[in-house]
């Protein structure tokens, strides 16, 4: 049950996965996305996959690559702003190049040298740029000092996390949701999805994507803004220095300076330190102070050499190398892509291969099976670990009865999945029900894995209004169970299960957390 195996996806492969989920989702009736083609698609993403290959965390990520490759070109005929969304998550498009083109074009048009052809060694703009960098490079420092470094691994499909991380992805999914529906707005009125029922359909879609998009690769994102940032920060400066000296080139500028609150030798002291580094470089020293009669000018040339070089050190190099390193840590983050096969949208994609070789044994606890009960059991656990699993619903055992009574088919042929069903109206005693955790995961084989699942039932309408009872009840269970190393999961198996609960259910037996069985 376990997806570690599963090998890294390409971006673009990512994307398509959500935007078709998305459509998917918000499309029930149809209307986008005809149920004929999504009935097509996982037969021929099997054919090209492979029946056996289908059955492994690998095999099952390419096959939701393919069936969303071939819905793809269905969806972009009837909803053509599904490509420029995709390229918007990526920050693709023309976003880098006019980045360039601003940064350049912003650069050159900012007169450095002045407006009258004297160039203040103490006033120039570049003065400012160099200050501002350097603090850049101090705030990249503490981050680094702070430990925050990018994940080995970026697992997408799951919901977007609480806390830090739940608010970059915030900002992603804003950004990506209003553009998201000024796509809609340009493209979906002018071409085939014109029906309101189809374009409402589309907003969903996209807003649903943007969220998705915004939550598995706010990483990435964060990446590319950075390294737009210092592709931006390079070409504004290289763009001022070779304004500079086109200038240069045409006019006769002079050098000057010009203080109120500082001496001759203090101004000539400041420069020796700030461009002693560019000075080295150039082999030549510092101009003298002095050789500039105040009010009257002197050579601007040496200044203006200073000044570039000192550019280039402070902003140009240094960015330079950021780009790239950012270039290339983008490259293994896009690399490391997987995506979470327990997501719920997933599930159900995989729900004809999933569970293959699987064996869950279901162990009631002073719990009565009704059989509207039982189905919706054997649904949660089919959606949680795939309809090709194999489940054996025990006879329930009575409250008091030890875990050595338990009948556990397959316990001898290998590990297995066992789930205790109790029942959130019983209270949880420690001697009772956590006696009988502990010990059933003691019988279980090696490498098996116990998960309690504790059923609300109609407990919830005996309570009424009781919000508090409950939260109460279940913080026992927790407590009960939950501190003795068994995962505990809570179900309404009365009422429609809901995405959320088969999601924790299937993430409580995926195997590798804390497993059963292991002479603990």
């Amino acid at each position: 049950m376990a997806d570690g195996g599963a090998a890294p996806l390409t971006e673009p492969d990512v994307l398509a996965v959500l935007m078709v989920r998305a459509f998917e989702e918000a499309d029930g009736e149809g209307l986008v996305l005809p149920r004929d083609h999504r009935e097509r698609a996982p037969r021929r993403a099997r054919e090209e996959v492979g029946e056996e290959a289908a059955h492994t965390p690998a095999g099952q990520q390419e096959l939701l690559v393919h069936r969303a490759r071939s819905l793809l070109p269905e969806l972009q005929v009837r909803v053509p702003g599904a490509g420029r969304a995709r390229a918007a998550a990526r920050l693709g498009g023309v976003v880098t190049p006019l980045v360039v083109v601003i940064a350049l074009l912003v650069g050159f048009g900012t007169n450095a040298l002045g407006p009258d052809e004297t160039v203040n060694v103490l006033a120039a703009p570049l003065v400012g740029l160099l200050g501002w960098n350097l603090l850049v490079y101090v705030v990249f420092a503490l981050s680094l000092l702070r430990g925050e470094r990018p994940p080995r691994e970026l697992v997408v499909g799951a919901a977007a996390r609480e806390g830090a991380g739940g608010a970059r992805a915030l900002r992603g999914v804003l950004f990506l949701g209003g553009l998201a529906h000024r796509l809609v707005e340009r493209s979906l009125g002018r071409h085939a999805a014109r029906r309101a029922e189809e374009q409402a359909v589309a907003v969903r879609a996209f807003g649903r994507f943007a969220a998705d998009a915004g939550a598995a690769s706010e990483v990435l994102l964060a990446v590319r803004l950075r390294r737009l940032l210092h592709l931006g920060a390079l070409l504004l400066v290289f763009g001022i220095v070779a304004g500079m000296y086109v200038r240069g080139l045409g006019l006769r500028y002079e050098a000057s300076w010009e203080s109120t609150f500082l001496t001759a030798d203090q101004v000539q002291a400041l420069l020796d330190r700030v461009l002693a580094p560019a000075a080295w470089v150039l082999g030549t020293p510092v101009p003298g102070i002095l050789t500039i009669e105040d009010p009257a000018r002197g050579p601007a040339a040496p200044w203006i050499h200073l000044w570039a070089v000192a550019a280039g050190l402070v902003v140009l190099l240094p960015r330079a190398v950021f780009f790239v390193a950012d270039s290339l840590l983008l490259r293994r983050l896009q690399r490391s892509l997987r995506l979470d096969l327990a997501a719920a949208g997933f599930r159900r994609q995989l729900a004809d291969v999933r569970g293959a070789g699987t064996s869950v044994a279901v162990l009631p606890y002073g719990v009565h099976l009704e059989p509207r009960t039982r189905d919706a059991l054997v649904a949660c656990l089919h959606d949680a670990v795939g309809a090709r699993a194999e489940l054996d619903v025990a006879e329930p055992l009575a409250y008091g009865d030890e875990a050595a009574d338990a009948r556990l088919p397959g316990e001898h042929d290998g590990p297995v999945a066992a789930v205790v069903l109790f029942a959130l109206a019983q209270s949880p005693e420690v001697e009772v029900h956590g006696r009988f955790a502990h010990d059933l995961a003691e019988r279980l084989p090696p490498g098996s894995r116990l998960v309690a699942a504790v059923d609300a039932g109609d407990y919830a309408e005996r309570v009424g209004d009781g919000a508090r009872r409950l939260d109460e009840r279940r913080r026992a269970w927790q407590r009960v169970l939950g501190e003795g190393g068994v995962p505990v999961v809570h179900l309404a198996l009365g009422a429609t299960l809901d995405e959320q609960a088969a999601g924790a259910l299937a993430e409580a037996l995926r195997a590798g957390d804390a497993p059963a069985g292991a002479g603990a």
